[in-house]
């Protein structure tokens, strides 16, 4: 699976296809993460909007606006947009543990938590909508009447709902920022190593060669491969 993602003024859009522009966008791919961005030139000259594309023929070739979703409470586009950073993230760093955990490339899974994402919040946006409107009811509705008491019950329901949305959101968000937290940190603790040992070596020539330390690195870097899986793997169930 591959996702385009782009931000316009008022909305998020991810897709299975580049959406249409207002503006000549550049593609930035991370593996199956495609981000859009609007070219420097254009950068605050335009309203950047986003669209399902509306060409001639578009539908001949299979395609259907079921491949995109739509993001637009501003609530909900700060969080898609932490769960892309942290996929763009562990892609960035992942070619230099790829070796170590037998993965050559994560993004298609990334990419498909990616879109599930996008299609949990819309869901979260249809029952917080669903849910104002039930709260906000009409004064003239007497208060002793049966229709009040339902949508008394009705709005009960919603906010059950809306909680439990929230909750799955914020799991599935954890699960990528912990792959992406847990994946920079395995670089910069190797990148931190390499750099100890260079400093070792530079120092023979004044100090000889020491005793070596007790051969820990290779138990250290199998826990910290292990800590990368596992998060991975919660990402995947």
């Amino acid at each position: 699976m591959r996702v385009y993602m782009a931000e316009g003024v008022r909305e998020t859009v991810v897709g299975l296809r580049a959406p249409a522009s207002s503006v000549p966008c550049d593609e930035l791919a991370m593996g199956s993460i495609v981000v859009l961005r609007p070219r420097p030139e254009m950068h605050g000259q335009l309203r950047v909007s986003f669209d399902v594309p509306r060409t001639a023929g578009w539908r001949l070739f299979g395609r259907s606006p079921s491949d995109y979703r739509f993001v637009v409470h501003e609530d909900d586009r700060v969080d898609l947009r932490r769960a892309v950073d942290a996929a763009i993230l562990t892609m960035d760093r992942w070619p230099a543990l790829s070796g170590h955990v037998g993965l050559a490339d994560p993004s298609p899974r990334l990419a498909q938590a990616i879109w599930e994402l996008a299609d949990l919040l819309m869901s979260r946006d249809r029952v917080r909508l669903t849910w104002e409107q039930l709260i906000e009811v009409d004064p003239d509705v007497p208060r002793t009447s049966p229709i009040r008491a339902e949508l008394a019950a009705r709005a009960d329901q919603a906010r059950a709902h809306l909680k439990d949305l929230d909750t799955e959101t914020a799991t599935r968000i954890t699960h990528l920022t912990r792959l992406a937290d847990e994946t920079d940190s395995f670089v910069r603790r190797e990148r931190a190593l390499a750099n100890a040992r260079a400093a070792l070596r530079n120092s023979d020539y004044l100090l000889g060669t020491p005793t070596p330390p007790a051969n820990t690195e290779a138990q250290d870097l199998a826990d910290h491969t292990s800590a990368v899986l596992t998060a991975y793997r919660e990402l995947t169930t």
